[in-house]
């Protein structure tokens, strides 16, 4: 993010914003902000704002090892051995290297289900490391497109922004096409990329007009982001 969106401005938004970012809604309230992520500029920018100020909080805890035997009983009495959650019984194992139970509080309300089903939905903040460019994308792998809105940043006068999607398998950048000058713009995820939105990097290269002569990023990486399931 560019650091020009406010989280904390009071507003109706801000707090929407943030219990959206922590999963706390649900029900129609849920589907109802998870359609403002993909249409409303402002809001998507305020949800991503507060992903990242939550990202944040678990920086400066120092590591510390859990006694033996914590994580099963967490397990059990969190979900019970046979309970309807026990498929997620895998990521508790995966958070076991995390710093405490603040940060693990924090990866559950970032990326816990909300049924067994998991998310078509993916979310991307592709950021510039100095926060000259920011590009809040939302890939919907069901209806395999990708909403990108536009909050910081632009093209070059006489250049040309492209996106490009980078498989977690180590294939080459895919292109999803060159970015219209409008805050919003939806793409067709490309059929090389259909089926890959877990672990995607998206990446935006600086290129000629009408975009890469080669089929390839021939600029500069200016800014990159990871896919995360909503």
């Amino acid at each position: 993010m560019s650091g020009e969106t406010d989280i904390d401005d009071g507003g109706g938004d801000a707090a929407l914003a943030g219990e959206y970012a922590l999963g706390l809604l649900e029900g129609d309230e849920f589907l109802a902000a998870r359609a403002r992520v993909l249409t409303d500029r402002a809001f998507a920018a305020q949800v991503a704002a507060w992903q990242e100020t939550l990202v944040t909080l678990a920086d400066d805890i120092d590591p510390v090892a859990p006694p033996p035997g914590a994580w099963r009983a967490l397990e059990d009495r969190l979900f019970g051995v046979s309970g309807p959650a026990a498929p997620r019984l895998g990521l508790w194992k995966a958070l076991s290297g995390l710093a405490s139970a603040a940060a693990v509080a924090l990866a559950l309300f970032a990326f816990l289900p909300r049924d067994t089903a998991p998310s078509a939905l993916f979310v991307s903040d592709i950021v510039a490391a100095d926060g000259s460019l920011g590009v809040l994308a939302v890939i919907d792998a069901t209806a395999h497109t990708v909403r990108l809105t536009r909050t910081a940043g632009g093209a070059r006068a006489g250049r040309a922004l492209e996106l490009w999607g980078i498989p977690a398998d180590g294939s080459p950048p895919v292109s999803f096409g060159v970015m219209p000058e409008a805050e919003t713009a939806d793409f067709l995820v490309p059929d090389a990329l259909l089926g890959k939105a877990v672990g995607l990097t998206l990446a935006i290269s600086d290129e000629p007009e009408g975009g890469s002569p080669t089929g390839q990023p021939t600029g500069d990486i200016l800014a990159t982001g990871t896919a995360n399931r909503i």
